[in-house]
């Protein structure tokens, strides 16, 4: 079997873990499964030159999003992804990781809903997100060794506790002033309800499914595109034409 092939039964297998989780203990061992899988690869990344690994850590990422978004709501999603940068190597972290991964386990031995933040693509704010609240999760900052009162807020350390202080009173309040920011984040409520197409975006699929290509008109503006590549892949765009 292709390297390809074998990476993609994987994640295919944690994907249907992810689908069957019932447990706080279940979700914290499905993303230390995940943490691992993405450690074997940035062991070869160097030696790849087909990118086949560099890929497979960015969907075993994207298996972690899927679950930020099954715990978290959109909105609040949107807020801890507001520090924008590229993933951080779990094996270049060393001890830091592995002290957010046993942080992060006894959080779950209490029957909390984690997420881990290094182990997905969207998530930019904090170690260990706390998913017991959709809408206001906590926050967690893992450091090693103490550190005083006095250079707690100092340098990197500073920064980074003081942007989670400001997105959660943000998250609690609807109005914060978040470090790095020049002026104060607000949030207006609109009284418009969501609407779905997942009609559409079925019918788009099954169409690319027997075709190779299908086409979803959601309105006069609205577009969906699904494309199947050679692998039985399916990526779908969706565009919005102003006239």
């Amino acid at each position: 079997m292709e390297l390809r092939d074998l990476l993609k039964d994987k994640r295919k297998s944690i994907l249907k873990k992810i689908y069957r989780i019932k447990s706080a203990h279940e979700l914290y061992e499905i993303q230390e499964e995940i943490a691992q899988e993405i450690k074997n690869s940035e062991k070869l990344i160097k030696q790849d030159i087909s990118g086949e690994y560099k890929w497979n850590i960015h969907l075993l990422r994207c298996c972690c999003d899927a679950i930020a978004w099954k715990l978290l709501h959109p909105h609040t999603i949107r807020q801890l992804m507001k520090n924008p940068s590229i993933p951080q190597s779990l094996s270049e972290q060393g001890d830091a990781f592995e002290l957010t991964l046993k942080a992060a386990k006894k959080y779950s031995d209490k029957g909390l809903p984690i997420l881990i933040a290094d182990l997905t693509n969207c998530i930019k704010i904090g170690d260990i997100i706390i998913c017991t609240n959709p809408e206001l999760p906590n926050i967690v900052e893992c450091k090693s060794g103490r550190l005083s009162s006095e250079k707690i807020m100092q340098g990197r350390t500073g920064r980074q506790i003081s942007r989670t202080m400001g997105t959660i009173e943000f998250l609690a309040k609807g109005h914060a002033k978040v470090f790095g920011e020049s002026e104060i984040r607000m949030v207006f409520e609109t009284a418009t309800e969501v609407e779905f197409n997942w009609k559409i975006v079925n019918k788009t699929i099954k169409e690319a499914l027997k075709m190779g290509e299908g086409i979803g008109i959601v309105n006069d503006y609205d577009i969906m595109w699904a494309l199947q590549n050679i692998d039985e892949d399916i990526c779908v765009l969706s565009a919005s034409v102003h006239r």
